[in-house]
């Protein structure tokens, strides 16, 4: 691998590029890198969390690197339990959280009993707490993020005590109901399907929480709303308008030149820059013949999925050199590697 600079090497973090496991990993002098592998894990980095998710498996690849676990635990661990007691928000808490997990799917200790820790700490929270108007009880949020992680990593055997546990927190609270686990269950049916039902059943409690978490939780049916005639004329509308500005959009849909110009002007590691509509163009134009150097300003940006997706417009025109491909199996989307393992394995 090429040798970076800290800037270079920083820029590629950023944006989440696989370059950065590949150059580490041969790199002898590492500690001039340290610091912004830290920054990496304690801030994520994630363009589009709610699209990629969160950026752990390469995270913690990179830390991997250093041989020193103690010294980023440390401050990971740190760094979750201030979101934890200061309300930080979802995405802060489930990189982190999502961080840890990859410690202790080594078996490193430490992160086990964290893991714990905060699982306990959040039921306990929730079991004494009352909603607050206008504002988001993220507790919830990581409390049902905790438990489809634990499904994931213990499968069944984890999901009987995680009901019995969610069914004990709701007969303690009056203040919150089935649907703040409907997440959970969703999954849940998505990997197990009536199964998790059965396993539940066959293993039902003798205090009653599974009972209560199979009634109140699995069957639980949000109310339904039926808006007015008032308000299904202003959807009828807002759907008519947005149409008309689509239809708008691609009559006025740029050409390759244009393109290529506002390339030059935007920045593609600037999160607030315009530089992701110009990537949105280049994703999106299936029947347009770009130049090798746009479909890299996607790839080198922020946004990983759009990464994904020029990667695979890249390998149906035959641009997709070997070199890039190694890379793509240690990007930080897990879509990006799973293509890039497939086109390897064909």
């Amino acid at each position: 691998m090429k040798d970076m600079t800290v800037e270079q090497f920083n820029r590629a973090l950023k944006a989440g590029l696989g370059r950065c496991i590949l150059f580490l990993d041969g790199c002898e002098n590492k500690e001039p890198y340290r610091e912004a592998v830290l920054n990496a894990c304690l801030d994520g980095y994630a363009y589009d969390e709610q699209c990629e998710g969160t950026r752990a498996w390469y995270t913690y690849k990179l830390l991997s690197c250093f041989n020193d676990e103690e010294y980023f635990f440390s401050r990971v661990r740190h760094k979750l339990h201030e979101v934890v007691c200061w309300n930080g928000n979802c995405w802060e808490f489930e990189h982190l959280f999502d961080l840890i997990l990859e410690f202790a799917k080594t078996g490193y200790a430490p992160a086990k009993e964290l893991i714990g820790e905060i699982y306990v700490q959040l039921l306990d929270c929730l079991a004494d707490k009352k909603p607050q108007l206008y504002t988001v009880d993220y507790e919830f949020q990581w409390l049902e993020h905790v438990c489809i992680k634990g499904l994931q990593t213990g499968g069944l055997d984890a999901l009987v005590k995680i009901a019995a546990d969610i069914g004990g927190l709701l007969r303690k609270t009056t203040e919150y109901d089935g649907g703040n686990f409907d997440s959970f269950v969703w999954y849940c049916n998505e990997k197990y399907g009536e199964n998790h039902v059965a396993a539940l059943k066959a293993a039902e409690d003798g205090d009653g929480n599974i009972a209560y978490y199979l009634e109140n939780v699995v069957e639980y049916e949000k109310p339904e709303y039926a808006p007015t005639e008032a308000e299904k004329k202003k959807i009828t509308k807002l759907r008519e308008k947005i149409k008309r500005r689509m239809e708008r959009e691609r009559d006025k849909k740029c050409n390759v030149k244009k393109i290529l110009r506002k390339m030059k002007k935007y920045d593609n590691t600037d999160r607030e820059g315009d530089w992701h509509g110009i990537a949105l163009d280049i994703v999106n134009g299936e029947n347009m013949l770009f130049p090798i150097e746009a479909y890299m300003y996607v790839y080198t940006g922020l946004c990983a999925c759009c990464r994904k997706s020029v990667v695979e417009a890249m390998h149906k025109r035959g641009l997709l050199t070997d070199e890039l491909l190694q890379e793509c199996l240690y990007d930080c989307y897990d879509e990006t590697r799973e293509f890039a393992e497939k086109i390897i394995k064909n």
